[in-house]
């Protein structure tokens, strides 16, 4: 397991309409002459599973906390995250870019939504 974790009340402020999963391919596939493809895995190893999920509606606090972890961890750290569907904890790392942060408040109130922010399985 990786050293560092998602932080648990952010964790808990997934919104579930930005949640997605996938897995990538693992498949190296060659085309013949005659229109055969030929197929393999490209290594003995499972798929590796994407996740896509976000906030909304999250506090100014809230958003200070989640910019903490991501400038401790960056697109490169492993960290342990719990999928919000299943309970089951993977090892990800943020994708290619940092996720983005929209301010959606309105005079004193400070709300922002974060995402959709991209979880790579490690």
């Amino acid at each position: 397991m990786a050293e560092i974790d998602f932080p648990p009340a952010l964790a808990a402020r997934q919104d579930s309409s930005m949640y997605s999963r996938a897995q990538t391919d693992n498949t190296i596939k060659s085309s013949m002459e005659s229109g055969k493809i030929h197929t393999r895995p490209r290594t003995t190893r499972p798929p590796k599973k994407i996740f896509t999920t976000g906030f909304t509606d999250i506090t100014q606090a809230e958003i200070l906390a989640f910019e903490s972890f991501f400038d401790i961890v960056g697109t490169h750290q492993i960290f342990n995250w719990t999928d919000p569907t299943s309970t089951v904890i993977y090892e990800v790392r943020f994708g290619d870019k940092p996720p983005p942060a929209d301010y959606i408040g309105m005079g004193g109130t400070h709300r922002y939504v974060i995402g959709p922010m991209t979880l790579q399985q490690a």
